[in-house]
């Protein structure tokens, strides 16, 4: 249980003033790379005036995991530093107790952010929380241990970007639609939908991975270095594409279900 001091009872009563103000928090929280793009972007006053609001801030560690290149790219387009800030943001007050596995954030630019819970321990999509609850005059702060990716749309729209090389499946996905539901092509779809959400950092050790194929499973085996294989063929070559209603992983190898080995060959 936590001890509550007299001066946060006193701020709870209603003496808000007596709690730094979200800006003032983040510059104490080792995240000034996440400081210095509030400012870029013009948000300062927002999160120092406006709120309640619950803000995930990566810390500066986090940020260092980003390609230099990536970062460039975001702080040169004001447009897309805005998105992602945005994304890191949620109207509102956000408490622990609030917090559990299927809970969906709407982010301040109408995004959704992904709740788990294991344990103690919080994510928010693909990132841990390393600090939580952290009390500001007009808001709450987490900090968080990556930097949250922007969903890039609904799934089919990300897998018709070019940049993922997925043209393909995206075809049979739209050829499974348009077909009767029990063909082929929709049960190979199916056996690489895992019903619900899943980001890497949860598949850290051997086991198996349900599916919307009924009765098939897609086993997983994890190496000594941590690297993932799927039914001892497939390599995940990029994680944690988030989508408005899905999580997307691209993988080197098609998944084939055993009921279909004797068609395929």
């Amino acid at each position: 249980m936590r001890e509550l001091s007299l001066s946060y009872v006193l701020c709870l009563l209603g003496w808000a003033h007596c709690l730094p103000n979200l800006m003032d928090l983040i510059a104490s929280s080792n995240a000034s790379t996440f400081l210095g793009l509030i400012d870029k972007a013009g948000f300062a006053d927002v999160l120092r005036e406006q709120g309640p609001f619950t803000v995930l801030v990566p810390t500066n560690a986090a940020f260092a995991k980003v390609p230099q290149r990536d970062l460039d790219l975001v702080e040169s387009d004001p447009g897309k530093l805005a998105d992602m800030l945005q994304y890191h943001v949620v109207k509102g007050d956000v408490f622990t107790w609030d917090l559990a596995t299927s809970e969906h954030l709407q982010s301040l630019n109408g995004h959704v952010i992904r709740v788990y819970t294991t344990g103690n321990k919080h994510y928010f999509n693909q990132a841990a929380a390393v600090k939580e609850e952290l009390q500001a005059s007009n808001g709450v702060l987490y900090l968080i241990d990556e930097v949250l990716n922007v969903p890039e749309g609904m799934i089919a729209q990300v897998l018709a970007n070019p940049d993922y090389n997925t043209s393909e499946f995206l075809s049979l996905l739209v050829k499974a639609h348009l077909d009767s539901y029990f063909n082929n092509t929709s049960l190979l779809i199916d056996y690489h939908v895992h019903p619900g959400t899943l980001h890497a950092s949860s598949i850290t050790k051997d086991g198996t991975l349900s599916t919307r194929y009924p009765g098939h499973v897609i086993g997983i085996k994890v190496d000594s270095s941590g690297n993932a294989k799927l039914n001892n063929i497939a390599e995940l070559l990029q994680t944690d594409i988030e989508a408005d209603n899905g999580v997307i992983h691209v993988i080197s190898h098609v998944l084939i279900p055993s009921s279909m080995a004797s068609i395929v060959g």
